[in-house]
């Protein structure tokens, strides 16, 4: 017994320690952040990060942990670290398999899990402590199992601000802090917040990085703005001991004036420069040549890691037999910053160097002068396609996505105004049905990404539970939905179906809509109000261009044409040649009587444009549908080969004293009304059709046709057998009887009249044919606008 006492314990730890796994870690483990459980932590780059989803005004953050597409992780430990030697903030919100912690005396600072299930990622909200500032970053371990887990995950930095600046009636404007000693972090969030100000309305602004002004997260930053006779300029870095603005009118370093501000001593001081043509080098200017007057401090900071100031220059310098007019001429922006400076000048900008996209005139403030570097690398490094057509150029699309293969990597952008999601999809034939799609939704503030499947034979697609999406980046900002994600594979197997993007071409959709009728996995979007195209030819991803929207109006005329024929010209000819050969005798048109003509003349525009149809539909699908399209072509071919035979039959007619000529009647009579039929359920089949965007509703205006259609027979009959019981003629006779090809027997028409309820039958028709034209009309409009209409499913 005393034996087993070692192994009865060593079950008891072992016990313990799956427990405390499972539980998440103990609040010691805060100090440590590595498990205990007996092993080292890997040394290898860690298949997981931890990114920032959003920041909020306020300082509120939501972090996310992610695994890599292939990975997955059991349990994890996240905090924060900062500069404070207190907790920066508490966690507010996690999962419901997470548990928020308390690490000693700091009360909700940490964050671990509750049950070692598999996890691809874990969102939680953080919000900093009252009168925090400065730099919070997340730091985590994340555990694969028992044995293998990564100590040391971080975040890129959050600089929490300060949410209100006393004495100041906006809480953003800047106090003046002039040659202010190093260490304020206070007055340096005030500083950083007052030059984010204005950007684009009273200043021009050049970021680091690109689109960073927005969230106030930018590692660099310069605003130029004209003031009286001179010009403002702001400027920081971050990690940096100095940091310039040059002007320049070519986007490259070299002939160019620059404004530094150099952190030297624990003092900032500005220096003009000149950027030596064909010398990666800048010489400071001699203030006893150039004097001194062209440049002034007005306020700088040091703290934190970051360099700030303001400054004041002349609009006019000449150096070096060049004249720099910010006033009347337009330059590119150049923003540079590097973490050496040394008394005879700037060292590398090792840390910062961008310029801005285009030349403009400092002395106007536009709009726009942010750029959207959404839009760079389309047609040179990354395939572009938005709407509408031409956006791409004004860099300026309600809805784009871009496709950039770096190896087997194939990172999605996509971008919409206005919008609660946007959305791209890959196509094999510019239509709706049968695609894979890639959404980024816009869910309680934050961006998600979902993969979700084009139904066929519906109008609505739903999310996969298999994400293979990373989503590298997303905001929302001012109603303009942006996201970047990542797909590490490029074979998808979906619903049966393989997505090879490597080695098949497909056409790019892209679609953004107002609202998401529910969030979740188990959610779906809302109708694509918004925008909704389609790229104009199948692709490899790979083959980088800038894409054209396709159009649909081959496809809206096919339906036109064929709604037209069969509806309105089919319906009217069929009910002339049925019920109509008694009536109006006493009149022809072009010697013909006038049933016949109207009939003959009904029924060749139908057979006219049903052939314009099929050729429209032909150039636009470029071959015959499958897929859920599949019964709908082959009934079209059916009722188009009737058609076709129609007249050719009528061409062959024998003569009316032939002993064939019954066969004949009733083969057409058979052939007309069998077209007509299959025309007509063809119609019916094309509202499913998850290609054509036809409201649902659409089949109560078919069904309504139809039963007015069936109705008009039946009234019609009825008045042809009391026609008949007055001892008038039959007026819904079959025969094809000879029709009068000239006007050389007066004397047949002279004795010939209406049969019995003639005008009963004018009545009749003259309603028929005025609700058939309404019907065909709504018909046709609903086609060429079917975007305007929400699908109710």
């Amino acid at each position: 017994m005393i034996k087993m006492v070692p192994v009865i314990l060593l079950f008891i730890s072992a016990i313990h320690l799956s427990n405390g796994f499972k539980a998440g870690a103990p609040p010691l483990s805060c100090k440590t952040m590595t498990p205990g459980h007996g092993v080292a932590p890997q040394t290898s780059p860690a298949p997981y990060s931890i990114t920032i989803v959003q920041t909020d005004p306020d300082g509120s953050t939501r972090a996310r942990i992610s695994a890599t597409a292939s990975n997955f992780f059991t349990g994890f430990l996240l905090t924060t670290k900062s500069q404070s030697p207190e907790s920066p903030g508490t966690f507010i919100a996690v999962p419901d398999d997470s548990a928020i912690m308390n690490c000693g005396q700091d009360k909700d600072a940490a964050v671990t899990h509750r049950s070692n299930s598999k996890k691809q990622s874990v969102e939680v909200d953080w919000k900093p402590l009252a009168g925090f500032e400065g730099s919070v970053t997340f730091i985590g371990t994340v555990v694969y199992n028992y044995s293998v887990f990564w100590t040391g995950v971080e975040s890129l930095p959050v600089q929490i601000g300060k949410r209100s600046v006393p004495n100041s009636p906006n809480g953003n404007d800047l106090v003046s802090f002039p040659n202010s000693p190093a260490r304020n972090d206070q007055g340096l969030n005030a500083a950083q917040f007052s030059t984010y100000n204005g950007c684009g309305t009273s200043k021009t602004c050049l970021s680091y990085p690109d689109n960073c002004i927005a969230f106030k997260s930018c590692n660099g930053l310069v605003a130029v703005s004209p003031d009286s006779n001179s010009f403002q300029i702001e400027m920081f870095a971050k990690n940096s001991k100095y940091v310039a603005v040059g002007f320049s009118e070519d986007r490259l370093m070299g002939e160019d004036i620059v404004y530094e501000c150099v952190e030297e001593g624990n003092n900032v001081y500005p220096y003009r420069s000149w950027n030596a043509p064909n010398l990666k080098r800048n010489n400071r200017l001699d203030p006893r040549i150039y004097g001194d007057s062209g440049i002034s401090l007005t306020s700088s900071l040091i703290a934190d890691g970051y360099i700030y100031c303001k400054i004041r220059i002349d609009p006019v310098t000449n150096i070096q037999n060049k004249r720099f007019d910010l006033n009347n001429n337009e330059y590119y922006l150049l923003l540079a910053s590097g973490r050496e400076a040394n008394p005879n000048g700037v060292d590398y900008h090792d840390e910062i160097y961008t310029s801005s996209k285009s030349r403009r005139s400092l002395s106007e403030v536009l709009p726009d002068t942010v750029p959207d570097s959404f839009y760079d690398g389309c047609d040179t490094t990354k395939t572009c396609f938005g709407v509408p057509d031409g956006c791409l150029d004004k860099k300026n699309c309600n809805a784009v996505t871009s496709v950039n293969v770096q190896g087997n990597r194939y990172v999605f952008s996509m971008s919409a105004k206005n919008a609660a999601y946007v959305a791209t999809a890959l196509s094999e034939d510019k239509l709706m049905g049968e695609d894979v799609v890639f959404e980024c939704a816009q869910e309680d503030n934050i961006i998600r990404p979902y993969v979700s499947w084009n139904v066929p034979n519906d109008k609505r697609n739903y999310r996969v539970r298999q994400n293979f999406l990373t989503l590298l980046s997303g905001s929302s900002v001012d109603g303009k939905v942006q996201c970047t994600v990542m797909l590490n594979n490029p074979i998808i197997n979906i619903e049966g179906k393989t997505f090879d993007l490597a080695n098949n071409k497909y056409v790019l959709l892209v679609a953004s809509g107002s609202s998401i009728k529910q969030p979740g996995i188990n959610g779906r979007l809302g109708y694509h109000d918004l925008e909704k195209a389609a790229a104009i030819e199948r692709r490899s991803l790979a083959d980088v261009a800038a894409l054209r929207a396709t159009s649909h109006l081959f496809m809206n005329l096919h339906g036109t044409f064929m709604i037209v024929s069969w509806i309105g010209l089919a319906s009217l000819g069929i009910v002339l040649a049925r019920y109509y050969k008694s009536t109006w005798v006493e009149s022809s048109v072009c010697g013909k009587d006038v049933w016949f003509a109207w009939h003959r003349t009904f029924m060749f525009l139908a057979f006219l444009l049903t052939i314009a149809g099929v050729v429209l539909i032909y150039l636009e699908v470029g071959g015959i549908s499958g897929g859920d399209a599949w019964s709908h072509a082959l009934l079209g071919i059916i009722t188009v080969a009737l058609t076709i035979f129609q007249p050719l039959s009528a061409f062959f007619r024998p003569h009316p004293d032939s002993s064939r000529r019954p066969i004949f009647n009733w083969l057409h009579w058979f052939v007309g009304n069998a077209a007509h039929i299959i025309a007509i359920v063809t119609i019916f089949l094309a509202v499913d059709l998850s290609k054509v965007q036809l409201p649902r509703w659409t089949d109560y205006i078919l069904a309504a046709y139809v039963a007015f259609y069936v109705f008009i027979h039946l009234i019609l009959s009825i008045g042809g057998c009391m026609s008949e019981k007055s001892g008038g003629m039959r007026v819904n006779a079959m025969q094809m009887k000879d029709m009068n090809t000239g006007r050389n027997i007066p004397h047949q028409f002279e004795t010939r009249k209406d049969a019995s309820y003639s005008g009963f039958r004018k009545c009749i028709f003259t309603l028929y044919f005025l609700i058939i034209v309404a019907i065909t009309a709504l018909l046709v409009v609903l086609v060429f606008f079917s975007s305007m209409f929400e699908d109710s499913k």
